[in-house]
């Protein structure tokens, strides 16, 4: 418990570096799809990605395992900040209406939360489904890493006719 705790609160310290990193380069971002959307796509590849890597690790003890647990910690913190500071930013920009911001905040909260609460019943359920185990858990990872890919490229996917704004200007 110890390390695995200890894993975790590496990946946060990870996360609080790069979640403003991640802020500065998604409003000097410039390309077709906008700003925000190119980094909500890299996100989604990233984040399917890393939640099976975490649950499939090439060692399934000792020193190695722990490698693996973290480099996965660490893709997926990679992907949900490609993903996720984006996102947050984007409703500001879609409408300048108060009203219509709080509709798409709290639709997106909504969304969100359910999003959450279905995946923590149906992770383990699908484990158990599978066989529980190393193999149960890593059949679930597919499954719930195509479920994280599909919702994170619908959000992309569904904003594609979205307001946006023009990239930040360069400062020195």
């Amino acid at each position: 418990p110890a390390l695995a705790g200890s894993l975790i609160l590496a990946a946060k310290v990870y996360d609080i570096a790069t979640d403003p990193l991640m802020g500065w380069v998604s409003d000097r971002t410039a390309s077709r799809w906008g700003r925000r959307r190119p980094w909500l796509l890299a996100g989604a590849l990233v984040s399917g990605l890393a939640f099976v890597l975490l649950f499939n690790p090439p060692a399934t003890a000792g020193s190695g395992l722990a490698v693996s647990a973290v480099a996965a910690l660490l893709l997926y913190a990679t992907g949900y900040t490609l993903f996720g500071i984006p996102y947050l930013a984007m409703p500001a920009e879609m409408t300048g209406d108060y009203h219509d911001r709080s509709r798409l905040m709290s639709a997106r909260t909504v969304c969100l939360t359910l999003g959450i609460l279905a995946g923590g019943a149906l992770a383990p359920v699908l484990a158990g489904a599978f066989g529980s185990g190393l193999v149960g858990y890593a059949r679930m990872s597919w499954v719930m890493g195509a479920l994280i890919l599909a919702s994170m490229l619908g959000c992309f996917a569904g904003t594609r006719g979205a307001r946006a704004t023009s990239p930040a200007p360069a400062t020195r």
